[in-house]
């Protein structure tokens, strides 16, 4: 059985509240949704944020990481 959340109202400028509606829109999130995860990702670290972005399935992206292992091993070696 799932936890239920209470509600928390929210006050937002209409503005926001409308660039949060559209975002949530294309993303095919809630607006509820949408803000939470906006605020989930605004708590993450840079090297959270590059992570969390970046699809590690990918030949590219495994390249990249192999890249920034070598620079740190040529550092460490200095």
């Amino acid at each position: 059985m799932s936890k239920q959340v209470k509600p928390y109202p929210l006050r937002l400028e209409p503005k926001l509240k409308q660039e949060l509606e559209k975002k949530a829109k294309a993303s095919g999130r809630s607006l509820n949704t949408e803000i939470g995860a906006r605020l989930k990702a605004s708590l993450l670290t840079p090297d959270e944020q590059f992570l969390d972005k970046v699809d590690l399935d990918t030949p590219e992206a495994m390249q990249l990481l192999e890249n920034i292992v070598e620079k740190i091993m040529q550092k460490k070696s200095k």
